[in-house]
């Protein structure tokens, strides 16, 4: 895996969002998408081209969030479904949560998939402060996404 991002990142122009979540689909259906995202978290984590890596948490988020494909994994992350690899939720969270920070709108997304309302609250009042056009776009998928069934246990 780590040379696959490597190649992203070194082809960053034959690279789409479509074609990354194609790759991702194919991996997560060859090992489980709990593993596969952990694996990226870890991988991230040792990068040092952060532009790049807020750019993949952002498209590996959305992912997340909007996809079928990755139903279970949310649920391991809001607490309905077991984990495989990791100890627990809050283990799996954390794992994700240390790279993912680098993005805060993925973070504040991925607070929201794991019912860490109070941590997502308090980024919402950092983030406030520092909005520029990519995160508002973001922030207005995001608002989309609760929108759709993916966040249904969020709006009950």
């Amino acid at each position: 895996m780590r040379v696959m991002i490597q190649q992203v990142n070194m082809d960053k122009k034959e690279f789409n969002q479509e074609k990354i979540n194609q790759v991702i689909n194919c991996l997560c259906q060859s090992v489980k998408p709990e593993k596969v995202f952990m694996e990226f978290a870890t991988i991230f984590h040792q990068m040092t081209d952060l532009i790049f890596v807020q750019d993949m948490i952002e498209t590996l988020t959305f992912a997340i969030a909007s996809s079928p494909f990755y139903k279970a994994l949310r649920g391991k992350l809001f607490g309905t479904v077991p984990t495989d690899f990791a100890k627990d939720k809050e283990w799996l969270f954390t794992h994700l949560f240390n790279s993912w920070c680098i993005n805060p709108i993925s973070t504040l997304t991925l607070c929201l998939l794991s019912q860490k309302y109070e941590l997502a609250y308090n980024l919402l009042n950092h983030l406030s402060d520092e909005l520029d056009s990519k995160k508002l776009i973001q922030l207005g998928t995001l608002v989309q996404l609760i929108e759709s069934p993916s966040f249904v246990q969020l709006r009950l």
